[in-house]
């Protein structure tokens, strides 16, 4: 291919090429902080190469990206991968530019992965909800003086022009300026080893056709499963089985549905903790109607029975002083879940606790905690450090909130997105080393030595498009500070609920991507993130490191200095153990 562009003239223009040409760019590493934003130079990620090269095992997922960039309008743009279909399924997405909130305001920005950029029309609109505000929103810093300076940041509404639904492969479309694409590859269980050569085909109708080389090496081993648990919140329900007093926000999925969402998890490595309820008969026996149905979707979807991570019932938990009664309530209660639970093959059961308690509350709730292990099951709730003084004995897996997401919460309040982005320098990220502080590395070794386990709690959160970071804490990150799993909110959270389309004139019809979810909810399916692939990415590196571990014991990641795992390239790294894989475990 010859790609019309020479890095002088990159250097030079940094939006791209002559007016008129199309220009492609590989982006590498794939996932990284540091957006492709429209009105902003190109990142140091995007190189002006000809080749995306893709290294994996049989079964596992791999993506990269790509830009093309061009003055004028293409127009039926057409973007499509061949030769690789004998070892691998490939799927190209658009990374659509929405307006996102990450911090008080609003940016236009890579936002979704899509194969239809007709579903969704951008506008510079203000939400009619934004104007309707007379006051500063409770909670806003100081340096928002007004409600105008507030409604003039929140400008930019996410509207359906159609049924959001999208279809299963790339759908032709005009581009100006510049467009960010997706490739993602499943390497067939039955690949044999090897190297192998197909081309990405880019063509339009009023320019010349481009081309990219594409190449796959299948890796001669298998991956181990993590030792980690890699989960986060799935606060969605059955539809039509939104118990009273909960939050329509958290949303319900058909069947359909809530089979797709389970798909892409189980495609993400997670094992979601779910929210549908088992309740009491009038007999006194187990009602599990509504939850087998969630677990014959979960089941249908290829998931695997391990562990069952449920809401709260029938079990009770407060901070009121129970009765003798109420606790032998409990232990008889979690009981009879578990032995439901291990009929159909699921190994453990735990329990959610009240989530983000503290101090005396929390401390409350510890005969209820305890009753429950009595019973045999698990108990985890999302906490804060402090646990271990209240609950500690009785709590088998406490989430606890990592170090940095206090600070980053903050920055988010006192700086405007495109800063808090583009900036790194200004921002504390979320620090693999944090966990590595004194009083947190007690926490771990306590837990331990009561013999239960410890995860990680908004490590980032799902919205935060910081898809390095996502996959950095999750990886390296989880090992790193001997943590046994991770644990976010959220698959999809309160910004982000089931977007229908509704062709009332006047609907407002507005989607609204980050938030707390990693994906958005729509009718035909998720539709997920770059930070939902750094999750993924983060999960297959914690694969890779159990590979490793099993040849040598650790000891090459624990020779690893904490200041190179919080900085290094992470593909890089992933090159280190393949390498040393490939060499049983001894050298590069």
């Amino acid at each position: 291919m010859v790609v019309r562009i020479a890095l002088a003239l990159l250097a030079l223009l940094g939006a791209g090429c002559a007016r008129s040409e199309v220009c492609v760019y590989v982006v590498r590493p794939a996932l990284t902080n540091m957006p492709i934003l429209a009105d902003e130079p190109l990142p140091s990620q995007v190189r002006a190469e000809d080749t995306v090269r893709l290294t994996a095992c049989r079964g596992e997922y791999e993506s990269a990206s790509f830009l093309v960039t061009t003055d004028a309008t293409l127009h039926n743009l057409r973007v499509r991968a061949t030769g690789l279909e004998a070892v691998a399924d490939l799927d190209i997405c658009y990374v659509q530019e929405l307006w996102q909130a990450v911090c008080w305001d609003k940016l236009m920005m890579p936002a979704a992965l899509v194969h239809d950029l007709s579903m969704i029309e951008v506008t510079d609109d203000i939400p009619q909800w934004v104007l309707d505000r007379e006051q500063v929103p409770t909670g806003t810093p100081d340096h928002m003086k007004t409600a105008a300076q507030y409604r003039e940041g929140q400008r930019g509404v996410n509207r359906l022009r159609k049924p959001f639904i999208d279809p299963p492969t790339l759908v032709p479309a005009d581009i100006t300026g510049r467009q960010q694409y997706w490739l993602t590859m499943r390497v067939h269980d039955d690949a044999a080893a090897g190297d192998y050569a197909g081309t990405i085909s880019i063509e339009a109708d009023n320019a010349p056709a481009e081309t990219l080389a594409l190449r796959l090496r299948v890796l001669p081993f298998a991956l181990l499963d993590p030792p980690q648990e890699f989960s986060l919140y799935y606060p969605t329900y059955i539809e039509g089985a939104i118990p009273e007093g909960h939050s329509a926000k958290r949303g319900e999925r058909t069947d359909a549905q809530m089979l797709r969402d389970f798909r892409d998890m189980r495609a993400h490595g997670c094992n979601p903790c779910l929210y549908q309820n088992i309740t009491l008969r009038a007999d006194g026996g187990l009602d599990t109607t509504l939850l087998d149905r969630v677990l014959d979707l979960r089941e249908q979807a290829g998931m695997p029975r391990g562990m069952l991570w449920l809401p709260d019932g029938p079990v009770h938990i407060s901070d009121q002083e129970p009765t003798p009664e109420r606790l032998a309530d409990n232990t008889r209660w979690a009981r009879m879940v578990l032995d439901w639970a291990h009929a159909r093959g699921y190994a453990d059961v735990g329990f959610m606790g009240c989530d983000e308690w503290s101090g005396e509350r929390l401390a409350a709730t510890r005969p209820w905690l305890q009753a429950i292990r009595d019973g045999g099951a698990l108990t985890w709730v999302a906490c804060y450090p402090g646990f271990l003084a209240c609950v500690g004995d009785a709590l088998s897996v406490p989430i606890v909130q990592h170090p940095s997401a206090v600070a980053n919460d903050n920055e988010q309040w006192s700086m405007d997105t495109r800063t808090y982005l583009t900036r790194p320098d200004l921002r504390s990220g979320w620090d693999v080393r944090a966990w590595l502080a004194p009083e947190y590395q007690a926490i771990v070794a306590q837990v331990h030595a009561d013999g239960n386990r410890i995860f990680c709690y908004m490590d980032p959160w799902g919205g935060q498009p910081l898809p390095e970071d996502h996959r950095r804490c999750r990886g390296v990150g989880l090992a790193l500070a001997g943590l046994d799993g991770t644990m976010t909110w959220a698959y999809t959270g309160y910004a982000a609920p089931l977007v229908a389309y509704d062709p009332t004139p006047g609907a407002e019809n507005a989607v609204s991507p980050g938030g707390h979810g990693f994906i958005v909810a729509s009718e035909g399916g998720p539709v997920g993130s770059l930070q939902w692939e750094g999750y993924r990415e983060g999960y297959d590196d914690a694969r890779y490191l159990a590979t490793l571990a099993a040849l040598d014991g650790g000891a090459w990641f624990a020779s690893l200095s904490p200041d190179y795992l919080a900085t290094v390239d992470l593909d890089e790294l992933r090159a280190r153990m393949v390498r040393r894989i490939l060499a049983g475990g001894e050298g590069e």
